[in-house]
């Protein structure tokens, strides 16, 4: 956020056109900046800062509720709070993080000045449900851009590929959109192409994205180039402002009658058991699983990779005995993965195209995107 450092002598009176920098008289407050924060969960936040003894913000919310906070510790950037802390806006730069109690429920939101949604580069994509703003925790733009409108609204939004690279020797490409809108661009869910893959070109043709590249064999390793193409289409929901993978040859929403097993790489999200136990990666694009039409499947893990056969027998399937690399990782959820696959005894789709492992015993399900 730009700050307008404003040097005041006795009786003197700044006015900058544009609102930038004033003095207050009366109240002593002295203004240091000013900023519109556009937040995703769709609240707009003027904020007017004040440095001095008492350093502190005013913030107007959707143009109607007024609060003031003060400054408290931080170990870095601005922290305002207000006296019970039910209320904290933490500024750094042109970011904002908004947390709100309220009802003994806390609600969390990311916030970015609306001159930085100018510049879809910089701000926030969903990873598996969680966002993250482009170009920390390991992401980077990758580039390969399409532009068109993709969800009928009459805005040119854009289409492109990032990568992140959460640890170890993985490097995981997406493919995201930034859709364009009054206030700038907002980013959505990103979807998973693979583990250094090899990305070739962007297509936006008959209201989908495309995006192909090239990806390596099930049972090849990660020293082989990929070689094997690939096409991945893609739909923005005007509704939910989500992509969808389309399965070719038929369009709308995932028809679990025509899904199968070797259609794709699956990634593990969630394990839920009927205990209301719910079991998540810590490294959400970490977990893959790839099958074969002639009964293989190969796996990665946060640690390392396994391989071995399954068995299908109407909705029924089975995991042989599994090979698996031996590299130790310190904190991997690697056994707790394993034992889970272990336990599988079935497996349907769903029109969210999701494939759901089911947990012997009625215990519980493991769902893959």
């Amino acid at each position: 956020m730009k700050k307008n450092l404003v040097t005041i002598g006795i009786l003197f009176v700044l006015v900058v056109v544009g609102g930038y920098a004033y003095m207050n008289l009366g109240s002593k407050k002295v203004a240091s900046g000013m900023g519109t924060f556009v937040c995703e969960g769709g609240d707009v936040m003027q904020a007017t800062f004040y440095n001095g003894k008492n350093s502190s913000v005013d913030l107007i919310i959707n143009d109607a509720e007024q609060i003031t906070l003060l400054q408290a510790t931080s170990a870095s950037g601005a922290r305002y709070v207000n006296n019970d802390e039910s209320f904290v806006f933490w500024n750094k730069g042109d970011s904002a993080f908004v947390s709100i109690v309220a009802n003994g429920t806390t609600t969390n939101d990311m916030c970015v000045t609306k001159e930085s949604l100018q510049n879809y580069k910089t701000i926030s994509y969903g990873i598996n449900g969680r966002k993250v703003m482009l170009g920390t925790e390991g992401t980077t733009y990758f580039g390969n851009e399409v532009r068109g409108d993709f969800d009928s609204d009459g805005k040119e939004d854009v289409a492109f590929l990032f990568t992140h690279q959460p640890g170890g020797s993985g490097t995981f490409y997406y493919v995201t959109v930034a859709r364009k809108t009054e206030n700038g661009h907002v980013g959505t869910e990103s979807v998973l192409l693979g583990d250094r893959i090899a990305p070739q070109t962007t297509e936006f043709r008959d209201g989908k994205i495309i995006v192909n590249y090239a990806d390596r064999k099930p049972t090849e390793s990660f020293v082989v180039q990929p070689s094997m193409g690939k096409s991945i289409w893609l739909l923005l929901d005007a509704k939910t402002h989500q992509l969808g993978e389309v399965v070719q040859n038929f369009e709308g929403e995932a028809d679990p009658k025509r899904m199968t097993l070797d259609m794709k790489t699956w990634n593990w999200v969630r394990t839920q058991y009927n205990n209301d136990t719910e079991v998540t990666p810590k490294k959400a694009d970490a977990f893959t699983a790839t099958f074969t039409k002639d009964g293989k499947v190969s796996m990665t893990t946060d640690c390392n990779r396994m391989s071995g056969a399954y068995t299908v027998t109407g909705n029924k399937i089975t995991f042989g005995p599994m090979a698996m690399t031996k590299m130790y990782c310190e904190g991997s959820q690697e056994n707790d993965f394993a034992k889970m696959i272990g336990d599988v005894s079935g497996f349907l789709f769903t029109s969210k195209g999701e494939l759901i492992l089911e947990i012997k015993f009625d215990s519980g399900t493991m769902t893959f995107r």
